[in-house]
């Protein structure tokens, strides 16, 4: 359960990863507020998935609220269950579920869009109130089709589109 104070880490933590990353969303066209709130949601899913496998018996480290440099950061699982299963987390929020159904996106370079490896799976986390999200799918990396952005302006990404 995501109590206040955990909602405060997470919200510190995304506010350090808006001002550390300024010159790399500036070229997106998007307002401070929203990347704060996709990656504050991001991290509130990721979570919320922690919490909902630890129920089910899964061995796993809680998320990582530790700031990267971008850099340092990487395409790896934002979960491991059992220490063998790579859970990469991927929210959708009640606006983009309504605006583009189930869906998301990866980077272009992500490895496990170049070479999913079996024991990668993409985690869907579908927003249901502000601080709850649920467990839509469990999606093989390596059974998904890549398609282009709706929104073309997103050249470096890639989507997954539910139907």
């Amino acid at each position: 359960m995501i109590d206040f104070d955990l909602l405060n880490e997470i919200s510190e933590y995304a506010k350090t990863h808006v001002e550390s990353s300024k010159e790399f969303y500036a070229g997106r066209n998007q307002s401070h507020d929203y990347i704060f709130r996709q990656i504050l949601d991001g991290k509130i899913s990721e979570f919320s998935a922690y919490y909902y496998l630890k129920a089910k018996g899964y061995s796993l480290r809680p998320p990582d609220l530790k700031h990267y440099e971008q850099h340092e950061k990487s395409h790896s699982a934002d979960l491991i269950a059992n220490n063998k299963t790579h859970l990469h987390v991927k929210s959708i929020s009640l606006t983009s579920l309504e605006r583009y159904g189930i869906s998301f996106l990866v980077e272009k370079n992500d490895p496990q869009v170049k070479n999913p490896q079996d024991d990668n799976f993409y985690m869907v986390m579908v927003q249901r109130s502000y601080l709850v999200y649920e467990p839509h799918a469990f999606i093989p990396a390596k059974d998904i089709i890549w398609k282009a952005p709706i929104n073309r302006k997103l050249v470096t990404k890639l989507a997954y589109y539910e139907k």
